[in-house]
C-alpha cells in the first residue's frame, strides 16, 4: 500500500496539565496493509502495556475479529489477573499508618488494569477501489474522507443515523457478505432530476440499477448494516462497486457487493454523516472488559480509490469541532507532517489548544492518503 498511498503514524504524549500519560500506541503494518491504534485508559493501570499488546496484534484482529479479539481479550484478563497476584510494593517513604490504606486503593485499581479503546483497519487496495475492514471498541475514531473533504464514513456516527436507511420490510435483505444481482440502467447523467433530487455532485460516477435478486446469501453475524429491498427497487450506485458478468450474454446485469454507499432511490439520503465533537461523552467502551458485552463494532465496505483514511485517539480529535476541520487541518499541513521537527512544533500547537479547552491528553494518529499520479511513477 505504499506504492499508492502515503502513510503518516505518529504518537505525542501529553505536555501540560502536569500529568505524564503516554499511553497511546500506533502502528501501520506494511506487510499486510494493516493500521493499529489505541488509547490506553488514563485511570487504568499498565493501560499503556495494553496498548502496546493490541496494536501489535492488530492485523490479526482485523483477520478475524470475533475470534481473535477473544483471544486478545483473554490475554489482557491473564495480564490483569498475574498484576493482582503479583500485589504492590508500597514506597518506603509512605508512612506506616497509611500503607495499608495506600495498598488497598493500588489493589482496588489493579482490578481495572490494562484497559484501552481500540481502533483497527486492513486494507486491500483493488483496481478502482479499497477493500476496507475496520474492527473498533471505544471513542477511538476512524475517519474516510473523499479528496473535497466530504465524511464519507467514521465509526463516531451512530450506525442508524449514517446509513439513514428505511427499514422496512422486503423481500431481499441485503447485508455485508451478500451479493445482488442488479440490471443497471443506465449513468446517473441522463437522469438530470433524480441526480438533482439525491443530491449527488457526479452523476457520471454513478449508475441507476434495478435490484433483481441476491446471488448468494452469505450474511455477516459481525456488521449490524442492513438494506431491505423491493423487488426491481431503484438503486443509485457509485460506478466502482458494480462488476459485469464476464458471460457477453449477460452483459445486461451486473453483481454488487453490499456496499452502504449504495442508495434506495425511495429512501431519503443526507450528503454526509454529521459530528460535533465538543458532544462526545467522557466515558467509553475499553477492552477487556466490554468485549464479552459486545461493545464493539466491525465496519467492512469498499471505498473509492481516492479516499482518504484517519484513525486517531480523542486526544486528537477533540482539538477540533468537527471532521471538516479536522481535514482542513492535515491538508494545510500535510507537508509539513512528514517531517519530524515540524510535525513536532504542529502537534505541540494542538496540545496546547486542547489543554485550554477540554486538558491535554495524549495525541495518536494514522494518516493514509492516495499519492498523485506523479509520485506512483
Amino acid at each position: 500500500m505504499n506504492q499508492t498511498h502515503d502513510i503518516i503514524c505518529t504518537v505525542s504524549p501529553s505536555m501540560f496539565g502536569g500529568e505524564t500519560k503516554n499511553q497511546d500506541r500506533a502502528i501501520f503494518d506494511f506487510q499486510t496493509n494493516t493500521a493499529g491504534l489505541c488509547d490506553g485508559t488514563t485511570s487504568s493501570p499498565n493501560s499503556g502495556k495494553a496498548a502496546e499488546f493490541v496494536t501489535q496484534n492488530a492485523s490479526i484482529i482485523a483477520d478475524d475479529p470475533k475470534k481473535n479479539l477473544n483471544v486478545v481479550s483473554e490475554m489482557l484478563y491473564s495480564y490483569r489477573h498475574l498484576a493482582i497476584k503479583r500485589g504492590v510494593k508500597i514506597h518506603s517513604s509512605i508512612p506506616d499508618s497509611m500503607k495499608e490504606i495506600v495498598q488497598d486503593a493500588a489493589k482496588q485499581a489493579l482490578k481495572n488494569s490494562f484497559q484501552t479503546t481500540m481502533v483497527t483497519a486492513g486494507f486491500i487496495p483493488e483496481e478502482s477501489s479499497v477493500h476496507v475492514k475496520c474492527v473498533t471498541c471505544g471513542d477511538s475514531g476512524f475517519f474516510a474522507f473523499s479528496p473535497s473533504g466530504q465524511l464519507l464514513f467514521s465509526n463516531l456516527v451512530e450506525i442508524e443515523e449514517h446509513l439513514g436507511q428505511c427499514q422496512q420490510k422486503g423481500m431481499i435483505h441485503f447485508v455485508p457478505g451478500s451479493e445482488l444481482l442488479i440490471r443497471p440502467m443506465g449513468n446517473l447523467s441522463i437522469y438530470p432530476d433524480i441526480a438533482k433530487n439525491s443530491h449527488i455532485k457526479s452523476p457520471c460516477n454513478w449508475l441507476l440499477c434495478r435490484a433483481i435478486c441476491l446471488c448468494n446469501n452469505s450474511e455477516s453475524s459481525e456488521c449490524n448494516s442492513e438494506i431491505y429491498l423491493q423487488p426491481n427497487e431503484l438503486l443509485l450506485v457509485p460506478k466502482y462497486l458494480v462488476s459485469t458478468p464476464k458471460d457477453p450474454n449477460h452483459r445486461e446485469f451486473g453483481r454488487l457487493l453490499y456496499s452502504q454507499f449504495i442508495r434506495q432511490l425511495s429512501c431519503p439520503q443526507t450528503n454526509s454523516p454529521d459530528i460535533h465533537f465538543d458532544g462526545q461523552g467522557n466515558t467509553t467502551a475499553v477492552l477487556p472488559d466490554h468485549y464479552g458485552t459486545g461493545r464493539w463494532e466491525t465496519y467492512e465496505d469498499r471505498f473509492p480509490s481516492d479516499t482518504s483514511f484517519l484513525l486517531c485517539s480523542d486526544g486528537f480529535y477533540r482539538a477540533f469541532l468537527n471532521p471538516l476541520e479536522i481535514w482542513d487541518w492535515l491538508k494545510a499541513n500535510e507537508h509539513n507532517l512528514y517531517k519530524q521537527s515540524k510535525r513536532d512544533h504542529l502537534l505541540t500547537e494542538l496540545h496546547k489548544k486542547t489543554h485550554r479547552t477540554c486538558g491535554d491528553d495524549d495525541i495518536s494518529l494514522i494518516w493514509i492518503s492516495p499519492k498523485s499520479e506523479k509520485e506512483k511513477s
